[in-house]
């Protein structure tokens, strides 16, 4: 039997726009910590900041309060940390998410790794920063899972109401 594309393309090829946005949001904000790394911290700073796709929608149906979650992650940033030389690599937690976001998509028999997937990588991985933030806040991953089939089982909305691309 065949694998999955899923498990076998590069993670590059698979990523949606906006989870590719989110990878680069998260590394932005490791820069911007002055890390060396990329964390699950700075992968859920990527995926508040680029507010688009399935997994800020999930989270706002949870009742997550996005904008003030992002500004609570924000606020507890180092203050004055220098810039690092280089763009932060991706450690060994960000690795492991984004590891688990191939296995999940793959698991709901999906084609491609978005913002949906990131975000349960995230959250299946129970030790890092991001997944009890998330639990603290009530969220936890067999909730965020069936969050994430029913809204993509939702019908999409009705084109016409001003929120379509221009």
């Amino acid at each position: 039997m065949l694998r999955s594309r899923v498990l076998r393309w590069p993670t590059e090829k698979l990523l949606t726009k906006n989870a590719d946005t989110t990878l680069r949001l998260a590394v932005e904000a490791a820069s911007l910590d002055g890390a060396d790394q990329v964390s699950p911290k700075h992968l859920l700073l990527g995926i508040l900041k680029n507010g688009r796709g399935v997994a800020v929608h999930c989270l706002r149906k949870l009742g997550l309060d996005t904008d003030e979650s992002l500004g609570e992650l924000m606020s507890a940033r180092p203050a004055d940390n220098p810039l690092p030389e280089h763009d932060p690599e991706k450690g060994p937690y960000i690795e492991a998410a984004i590891k688990q976001a191939r296995l999940q998509a793959h698991s709901l028999g999906h084609r491609y790794i978005g913002t949906e997937h990131l975000l349960l990588g995230l959250i299946d991985e129970n030790h890092s920063w991001g997944a009890r933030f998330l639990k603290r806040s009530g969220i936890t991953y067999p909730l965020l899972r069936n969050q994430v089939i029913d809204f993509l089982q939702e019908p999409p909305p009705p084109v016409g109401r001003g929120d379509e691309p221009k």
